[in-house]
C-alpha cells in the first residue's frame, strides 16, 4: 500500500522530481569528470569519458521514470489521446460524395 501512495504522490510532484533527476545525473557527470581530471586528463576529454561511462542520459531518465511511475497507465493514456485525435480528425474530414447515401 505504501508503494501505491508513493507513486500517487510522485504523479502530483512530477515536474519537481524530473528536475531532481536531471540535477542528480548532472552531479554524477561532474563527479566522474572531476575524478578523471584528477587522473590527468583534459577537461573536455574527461567530460566526454564521463558521459560515455554513464551512457545515454535520455535512456537513463526513461528507465528511472519507469521505476517511479505507472508506465503502463501513462502509455495507455497516450494511446487513448492519440486515438481520440485520430478519430476527431477522421470525422471532421468531408465525406466523399461516392460514400454518401
Amino acid at each position: 500500500m505504501k508503494a501505491f501512495f508513493r507513486r500517487l504522490r510522485w504523479l502530483t510532484q512530477r515536474s519537481r522530481k524530473e528536475a531532481e533527476l536531471r540535477e542528480e545525473l548532472e552531479f554524477h557527470l561532474e563527479e566522474e569528470a572531476e575524478r578523471r581530471q584528477g587522473e590527468g586528463l583534459a577537461q573536455e576529454q574527461s567530460r566526454w569519458l564521463a558521459r560515455r561511462e554513464l551512457g545515454n542520459l535520455t535512456l537513463v531518465q526513461e528507465d528511472t521514470r519507469a521505476m517511479w511511475g505507472w508506465t503502463i497507465l501513462e502509455q495507455l493514456g497516450q494511446d487513448l489521446a492519440s486515438w481520440t485525435r485520430s478519430c476527431c480528425a477522421l470525422f471532421r474530414c468531408p465525406i466523399p460524395s461516392r460514400w454518401r447515401c
